[in-house]
């Protein structure tokens, strides 16, 4: 009896022997898997259909051999892409020639304008990866591509504004700080001790504020990857000295001892950004030792090539539950309290800054034992 037949006496009669009840029974199940594959599958398609990114799948000859509506959307309406300082079809695009070249090789997160047919501009972010068939034979590159020319014109929109506030905001800061530093020196007649405390208590505060706004504009320029390093080969020593001439009134406020050692080098960074994130983690070691305490920075140029530099005090440190938030947004430790000036800005931002650099950043500390914490980028990035 064929399987069609055992299936249909099932059907018919409800009843039939051993043997043909097995193989009903089995192609049953074979089909009832076969169903299930196939939803699953319709499924799929529907997702790769409906996808925001524009799908194109390409063969050896970086000919079309499949796409999504969108990515058929863009090969339709965009006849040239410039890549490489020159215009290109789609298909001649440099990643898609790079992967095949490669042939394991993938690509991310590049950026490249279109063109469409009235010559109307649009950014695009592209990614491609190799296609393989099941014997692992290269047999073509897939192209992952997203118009994000709204999405920059909103960041860019976005940025100017917070760039126009920032800049509204600083400017009666500055004059604040300003004046108080002229009544402070003088300047305006000679003034009791009770006269100084106020007014140094209002400088620091404005100092706070001051630098909350300019910590603002600095954070949403990483978020929104509107940042620019400015590289240059960087003696260690004198970034050092710099970071260090910056927090030294704090330094002797709390009559801190600060130690220093470190070897006689240079790498290439962003001496702005790589002296902003020293100054932070000083800050901070400062703020969490108690008087008469040691804070201690080493610095060191690794085997591999990279730059590793690490700030330990002798603080009253981060619970191990608090470590893995110590670089989070706003975040604030329980030991600063509630009427501490801090913002909770500068440990992220210097997370921001770090991996900017392609490098890494992080804490180790026990309650009563103090802090370090260390962040490793490499010399050429």
């Amino acid at each position: 009896m064929s399987d069609l037949k055992a299936i249909q006496k099932v059907i018919t009669e409800k009843k039939l022997d051993t043997a043909s009840a097995k193989v009903a029974s089995e192609c049953m199940v074979e089909l009832c898997q076969q169903c299930g594959v196939q939803k699953k599958l319709a499924k799929l398609g529907s997702l790769f259909e409906n996808l925001t990114d524009g799908i194109i799948a390409f063969d050896l000859n970086l000919i079309v051999i499949d796409s999504n509506k969108l990515g058929a959307k863009i090969s339709k309406e965009f006849k040239t892409f410039y890549n490489d300082g020159k215009n290109y079809r789609l298909n001649e695009l440099s990643l898609l020639k790079e992967v095949l070249l490669t042939k394991k090789g993938s690509f991310n997160n590049i950026e490249i304008v279109g063109f469409d047919e009235h010559g109307a501009k649009h950014i695009f972010n592209a990614g491609a990866s190799p296609i393989f068939s099941e014997t692992n034979i290269l047999i073509g590159v897939c192209l992952i591509i997203s118009d994000i020319t709204e999405i920059q014109k909103q960041a860019r929109q976005l940025e100017d504004i917070v760039s126009a506030l920032t800049h509204d905001l600083k400017t009666p800061l500055i004059a604040a700080e300003t004046s108080l530093k002229h009544l402070l020196d003088g300047y305006f007649g000679s003034l009791t001790e009770e006269q100084k405390q106020i007014l140094y208590l209002l400088n620091q505060s404005n100092a706070d504020a001051l630098r909350l706004v300019k910590n603002l504009l600095t954070v949403f320029k990483y978020e929104t990857k509107s940042y620019k390093l400015f590289l240059e080969s960087v003696d260690v020593s004198k970034l050092l000295d710099k970071a260090i001439n910056s927090v030294k009134p704090l330094l002797d406020e709390k009559l801190i001892s600060l130690k220093l050692s470190h070897t006689q080098f240079k790498f290439v960074c962003d001496l702005f950004e790589i002296e902003r994130v020293i100054v932070n983690l000083l800050t901070n070691a400062i703020k969490h030792t108690p008087t008469r305490g040691q804070i201690e920075i080493k610095a060191l140029k690794n085997e591999n090539g990279s730059v590793t530099i690490s700030v330990e005090d002798t603080g009253y440190g981060i619970s191990k539950e608090e470590l893995p938030n110590l670089f989070e947004r706003f975040w604030q430790s329980r030991k600063s309290g509630l009427n501490s000036n801090s913002t909770g800005l500068g440990l992220y931002l210097s997370r921001q800054i770090i991996e900017a650099h392609g490098g890494k950043i992080w804490a180790e500390s026990e309650i009563n034992k103090g802090a370090k914490i260390t962040f490793e980028i490499s010399e050429i990035v």
